[in-house]
Order: C-alpha cells, then sequence, then structure tokens
C-alpha cells in the first residue's frame, strides 16, 4: 500500500495534515484531511486528479503513473480557479502592484526634481 502525506499552512496560521493511502493492486484510494476522510475512489489504476477544499483553498493532489507502472503523488493548491479567496488574492496582488508603481514614479518624480533644482 502506498501513502504519503504532506502538511498545509493556511493563511491564518492553521496546520493541515493532508494524506492519500493508495493500494494500486485493488487499486483502493483514500484521501485524508486532518484524521477525517475526504474522498474514497475505487478501481484507481491510472493517473487521476483529485480536487478538495481545506477552509476556503482548492486543493488537488494528482496521482500520476510512471512508465514502470509506479505511482507517484503531488499535493498543490490551485490558485488559478475561479474561487472567491483567489479573487480576493488577484484583486489585493492587483492593488499592491499599483502602490508599487505609484511609489516608484513619485521616487522618480523626486529625483528628477532634486535633480533640476541641484543643476539649475
Amino acid at each position: 500500500m502506498n501513502q504519503q502525506g504532506w502538511t498545509f499552512l493556511d493563511d491564518f496560521g492553521g496546520q493541515h495534515k493532508v494524506g492519500i493511502y493508495h493500494a494500486p493492486g485493488s487499486g483502493n484510494l483514500m484521501i485524508y484531511c486532518n484524521s477525517k476522510i475526504v474522498l474514497i475512489d475505487f478501481l484507481v489504476r491510472e493517473p487521476k486528479d483529485y480536487s478538495f477544499f481545506i477552509n476556503e483553498e482548492f486543493c488537488e493532489i494528482k496521482v500520476e503513473k510512471d512508465e514502470n507502472e509506479d505511482f507517484s503523488y503531488r499535493f498543490q493548491v490551485n490558485k488559478r480557479v475561479d474561487t472567491p479567496l483567489n479573487r480576493l488574492r488577484e484583486s489585493r496582488e492587483k492593488r499592491y502592484l499599483t502602490y508599487a508603481l505609484i511609489s516608484i514614479f513619485l521616487f522618480i518624480l523626486f529625483l528628477v526634481v532634486i535633480v533640476y533644482l541641484f543643476y539649475r
């Protein structure tokens, strides 16, 4: 039986233990989070993707199979899919980019004024 675990840290400092149990022979697969079963699937003998939420984060576990018929597992947070948290995160990043560009512009303008006054 294959098993793998990850620790996910959310934006509020919470730790979440995510894990997977997979029996390649029978194909039975179980995904858990914080000792609670999130998903059970049977006859998983080919690559497959699973999605679930931890609080408001959209998480994915990818089951991959290599040429030796061995399975590997990958956990990731999908920050591109359209969720309320990702929309909030995107608007925050745009706002921070705007602030950074305005700060750079003001700094360059300040330098230009100083140089102009110095060489006048």
